[in-house]
């Protein structure tokens, strides 16, 4: 790398005011006042409320309303029905398990975030790191560590294919902190090899525990990857790598021992699908296609910035700043792929863990950066996410107004049926949208000002050129969970079709009959679904229930039922014509 010097000035850390309020403006919007949505979302409410529902064997083996979810991992779901008691206890009843839920699913995100800024902070603070300082003038190495931290977090909030999936009541915040914890037991071992070897092992578990067994030997081919090429940790790997196994197996082995001694056919199909990595008709070529669209937009901005970092620092990758969130990024990297190609399907999820050691080596590398290319940046960041704000606003007001024509069409048909929105309707400002105004216009003004101070000040601090990306994000995400939450939330909800297959059952099932509902054609999501919402209870098998429901999907109609079925209710979710939900009483 370049030489470069750092002046205290440059690193004045982010104001912690600004740094709580940005968490929080990226964090709360997608957790509050919304529903679960489907579909993955709301699978991983339905685990979790199973869980705070039921008994010591719904914590055993994962469920979704009496369905056995075989291939889940369980942690990120205790953690959740364990958050969502505690406040309902605390609470004495008043906080729902829906709140509790997504206040554990909040706590993993920002957890996560915390965990990533410290890790890049520790790393920033040794002295391999450290910029030159030939005058006794340069930044101490604390203040260093800090802005450099900072940087990482910002990045963190700025890259665009985080900010969706995080914000779900599923595992994937749980994996973002569990890589994040990972990350910091590996920093924390370069000094401390017992109390990192720990944090290293514990996380390695806690990644079986989060997703699979799989993940988990990402984890320890990139633990194996830094201690053979990281010099700081080779100095302790005598005592790292036993402290490590041990840690792991601790933390990692009760679960899977509970299932064995457990006996059940049940217990052994859980551990069959945990163990067991999907096998599916390998396509490299349709892999490598689909990383080659996804990956450059996921993890913008912060790829970049990262392969920069690598490459001007390509004679220091032994050094620990460098080194062990390269160490990470190629393990995780190996894993993610093979566990793509043995699965045969792609996915998103997989790519979460490698928003860490991205984040970490984009902001390692930010000191070096040309005052020409960080002008780039800046003005890059105003104009998307001022675009991209402008055009939250434009099309939700055009959907409001009709004009313009174009946007007006869009912003309607996407809200075709939603109460209050719409030409010739009257908005329900005081109750649906008139907070959500208020604090968008509020979030808006604060990001016209936050741009006139960072373009017209220019002020000499490492973190400058991502506060407007993280902060721009930040403003993305708010607006599009104020302004058109209500219209999300209707779209993606099974709440009212829930209602009223509930009312539908209650009418048509005497008082002293069995109230459980077989059903063909439901999935997990809706399930869940009908069982939070609507209190039902479905048994594919039982054939001594009343009741019956029958899902029909576009392309995949159920056959009628039997002659001694009586249709007695059909429904749909309003925003969502590719399915219908039919009802069907048993005919005495």
């Amino acid at each position: 790398m370049r030489p470069f010097l750092v002046t205290e000035p440059e690193a004045r850390r982010l104001p912690r005011l600004a740094l709580i309020a940005l968490i929080l403006l990226y964090v709360l919007p997608g957790f509050v006042g919304r529903d679960p949505w489907r579909p993955a979302d709301a699978i991983g409410f339905g685990i979790a409320h199973a869980m705070f529902s039921g008994s010591a064997r719904q914590w055993l083996l994962p469920e979704v309303a009496g369905s056995p979810v075989t291939d889940a991992a369980p942690l990120a779901y205790w953690f959740a029905a364990g958050v969502a008691r505690l406040l309902e206890f605390l609470s004495a009843g008043s906080i729902n398990a829906a709140a509790g839920i997504r206040t554990a699913a909040a706590a993993w995100l920002i957890g996560g975030l915390l965990l990533l800024r410290s890790a890049t902070e520790g790393l920033a603070r040794r002295a391999e790191a450290q910029p030159l300082d030939p005058f006794g003038a340069g930044a101490s190495p604390l203040n260093y560590g800090r802005a450099i931290g900072d940087a990482a977090l910002l990045i963190a909030l700025a890259t665009f294919g985080l900010v969706a999936r995080v914000h779900e009541t599923t595992a994937d915040a749980a994996m973002l902190t569990v890589t994040a914890a990972f990350a910091f037991g590996l920093m924390r071992s370069c000094d401390r090899a017992r109390s990192g070897g720990v944090i290293v092992g514990a996380s390695i578990a806690a990644a079986a525990l989060v997703r699979s067994p799989a993940v988990a030997l990402a984890f320890a081919l990139a633990f194996l990857i830094a201690i053979s090429g990281v010099r700081a940790l080779r100095l302790n790997v005598r005592t790292l790598v036993p402290t490590t196994i041990l840690s792991t197996l601790i933390v990692g082995l009760p679960w899977p021992i509970a299932l064995s001694l457990d006996g059940s056919a049940q217990s052994q199909l859980q551990l069959l699908g945990w163990v067991a990595t999907p096998i599916g008709p390998a396509s490299l070529g349709a892999q490598l296609s689909w990383a080659t669209r996804t990956l450059p937009w996921f993890f913008w901005p912060s790829w970049p910035l990262a392969a920069r970092t690598l490459w001007f620092s390509r004679q220091r990758w032994a050094d620990a700043p460098v080194g062990i969130p390269m160490a990470l990024l190629l393990g995780l990297l190996i894993g993610s792929f093979a566990v793509t190609l043995l699965a045969g399907r792609a996915s998103e999820t997989t790519l979460i863990p490698l928003a860490v050691p991205l984040a970490m080596l984009a902001a390692i590398g930010l000191p070096t950066l040309a005052r020409s290319l960080t002008r780039l940046i800046d003005w890059f960041t105003v104009a998307v996410f001022s675009l991209f704000g402008l055009g939250v606003w434009g099309w939700w007001l055009a959907g409001l107004t009709g004009w313009p024509a174009k946007p007006a069409a869009q912003s309607l048909r996407f809200a075709a049926g939603f109460p209050g929105f719409g030409i010739g309707q009257t908005p329900t400002f005081g109750s649906t949208f008139g907070p959500a105004v208020f604090v968008g216009v509020i979030a808006s003004v604060g990001w016209l000002a936050l741009v006139r101070w960072r373009l017209s000040r220019q002020p000499p601090v490492l973190w400058r050129p991502v506060v407007l990306a993280g902060a721009g994000m930040t403003l993305a995400w708010f607006l599009l969970m104020t302004l058109w939450m209500p219209i999300f939330n209707w779209r993606n909800t099974y709440r009212d079709v829930s209602l009223e297959l509930a009312a539908a059952v209650k009418s048509t099932t005497p008082a002293d009959s069995n109230a459980c509902i077989a059903e063909r054609g439901l999935d997990l999501a809706q399930r869940a679904s009908f069982s939070w919402f609507g209190n039902l209870r479905f048994d594919q098998a039982a054939p001594a229930c009343g009741r019956l429901l029958v899902v029909d999907r576009r392309g995949q109609l159920q056959p009628e039922p039997e002659e001694a079925w009586v249709l007695v209710w059909e429904g749909r979710r309003r925003a969502d014509r590719n399915e219908r939900f039919r009802l069907y009483r048993r005919d005495p």
